[in-house]
Order: structure tokens, then sequence, then C-alpha cells
């Protein structure tokens, strides 16, 4: 009877202990995919930036031939992964829109608009596109001229600092808490295979639920269609992971 209500009791701590490690892991849980929403949706919005971003080229006093070389020189440029010559309708459109930030008033009465380019730059180029044009685009010619956003370009580099930021956030966070699992495994003694078993599975729970949370509450606000949430990313794999981890050592915290 006595080991019977031993038994009872010793289970009734284990599930205590796992109730515990459930609830602490799920708000770790939560507060990292708050972190990596975040840097999902930064990332996200850089990545339409780059997708978008354009430099104007404006060729002024050039002949066609002229034009048509400085058009062959500006494919072999570094970072640049398309360039269009655009016609005369595509110009004034162009121009109309505000895109490259020149005034279609000031060429218009001249009788006849510039050579115009647009390029598309790749990797990373569209950070800094005003050095990027200082060093490619001058060189080529007198007469060259590159206009872009520079505003899309503040904020790209906005989002780029943003990230950063996340990152050293859950490097961080990390940190701290595997410092705290390596004191909570050197300081305590083992425990049994039976609470490790649960303090896991209450983590895998915990994580699946905080995941969970977070999509359910995504999807209430309408923001998934914009950024897809993805539970097979690199960083949450490793979340999860880390997860699985500490609540293994929280086992062993004698505070529970």
């Amino acid at each position: 009877m006595e080991q019977v209500k031993n038994n009872q009791t010793i289970k009734t701590r284990h599930g205590a202990k796992a109730i515990k490690i459930f609830f602490l892991v799920f708000a770790l849980g939560l507060l990292l995919q708050i972190i990596l929403f975040c840097r999902e949706r930064a990332n996200f919005a850089l990545d339409l930036i780059r997708d978008d971003f354009k430099i104007a080229v404006v060729l002024k006093n050039a002949t066609p031939k002229q034009a048509k070389n400085f058009s062959s020189k500006l494919y072999f440029l570094p970072e640049v992964s398309e360039v269009k010559m655009l016609g005369e309708d595509d110009i004034k459109a162009y121009l109309k829109q505000g895109n490259s930030g020149l005034n279609l008033q000031a060429f218009l009465p001249k009788g006849a608009l510039p050579h115009f380019y647009e390029i598309k730059l790749s990797k990373t180029a569209f950070l800094n596109p005003s050095a990027w044009a200082q060093q490619y685009i001058a060189p080529m010619s007198e007469d060259a001229q590159a206009y872009f956003q520079e505003q899309e370009s503040a904020i790209a580099l906005y989002l780029l600092g943003l990230i950063k930021t996340i990152d050293i956030v859950l490097v961080a966070v990390a940190f701290a808490l595997f410092a705290l699992g390596f004191f909570i495994e050197v300081k305590y003694l083992s425990v049994s295979v039976t609470e490790r078993f649960n303090a896991v599975g209450s983590s895998v729970f915990a994580y699946a639920f905080a995941f969970g949370f977070m999509y359910v509450l995504l999807t209430f606000l309408k923001m998934l269609p914009l950024s897809p949430y993805n539970p097979f990313t690199l960083q949450q794999i490793g979340c999860f992971l880390f997860c699985l981890l500490f609540g293994r050592s929280l086992a062993k915290w004698g505070k529970f």
C-alpha cells in the first residue's frame, strides 16, 4: 500500500514538473516565434525592395552609335542583372510616374528625349546605389547621369540593420539560456530517464503549441498571405532543437 502511495506521489511530482516545463518552454517558444516572425517580415520586405529596385541612367548628347556602345558596356558592370533600353513612349510613362526622380519638362522642350536605360542590380549594390553609380557609371561618360529612389535605398539599409539586430538578439538569448542550462546540468544531480522523457515531451508540445498559436494569430490578423510562415526554415528548426535541449535541462532544476 505504501509502495503504491509512493508511486502515485512520484507520478504526481513528475506530472507537475512536466506542466511547469511546458509553460516555461511555451513562453520561450512564443518569444522566439515573435522574434523569428519579425525577422522574416523584415527579410521579406528587403527582398521586395531588392527585386523592385532599379537605377535609371540617362545619357545626354550621344549619337545612336555612342548610345549602343554605352548600352553594351552596361551589361558587363558588376552586380548588373538586367539592362533595358527604353523607347520614347516608355520614357514618357516612366518619367510621369516619378520613378527616376527626373523632371520630364526639363527634357521635352528641347525637342528630343535623351537615351534612357533601366538597370536592375543584384546582390547588395542596391543598398548603396550612389557609391555604385559613382564608381561605375560616372567614368563611362561625362554625359551619363544615374537616378534612383533614395528613400527605397534608405529603407533597405534600415531593414538590413534590423535583421542584424534581430540576429544579435537571437544569439544573445541563446547564449544566456545555454549558460543557464549549463549551470543547471553542473549544479544539480542526475534525474531519471522518465523525468527527462517527460521534459522533452513537454517541450515538444510547448513549442508546437507556441508555433500554432502564432500561426492562428497571424491568420486571424490576415498577415500570412504577405509573408508565408514556414515551419521548416533553418532558424525555426534551430529554435525547436534549442527548446528541446533547454526543456531537457530544466528536468534537473531543483526549483522544480
